[in-house]
């Protein structure tokens, strides 16, 4: 059995990855010039919203299945959903979505903050649970069109 946070620095590096793959095409040179380019122009990770990824089980033969598909989780699906709903109702949150992200090894949750709790107090205190693989506010990406000056 894996210990607590076995793979957390790994699922950190691959976000932190992300993140500067994204500000990097952000301020890269365009594919073709026109005046339509679009660059970010801030980060609001202030909204009431969090992303709760809980760990997918490993991949078991069934016999109703097969290895290749990793959206049909079955009773899996059903049983992350319900960790979702027990952990939305202990820290205080409203289930919104979810989706399976298989290639990460993670279901991910989108959940949304009903009290005045700051949302960085409330990822830390979900990053510290050890049934939750990693917690972060959803941050919302505000684009500006260039060629308009704004």
């Amino acid at each position: 059995m894996r210990g607590h946070g076995q793979g957390r620095p790994l699922m950190i590096a691959s976000g932190l990855a992300i993140g500067l793959t994204m500000a990097y095409l952000a301020d890269a040179a365009p594919a073709f010039p026109g005046p339509a380019r679009q660059t970010v122009r801030s980060i609001d990770v202030s909204s009431r919203q969090v992303l709760v990824m809980l760990r997918l089980p490993p991949p078991h033969f069934r016999p109703d299945g097969d290895y290749s598909s990793p959206y049909d989780y079955g009773p899996t699906r059903a049983a992350l959903r319900r960790e979702g709903r027990r952990i939305a109702r202990v820290y205080g949150l409203t289930m919104i979505d979810d989706w399976p992200m298989p290639l990460i090894g993670v279901d991910c949750f989108k959940m949304v903050l009903v009290d005045g709790r700051a949302t960085e107090a409330v990822v830390a205190l979900l990053n510290h649970d050890a049934s939750i693989a990693w917690s972060q506010p959803v941050a919302i990406f505000d684009a500006q069109n260039m060629a308009s000056g704004n």
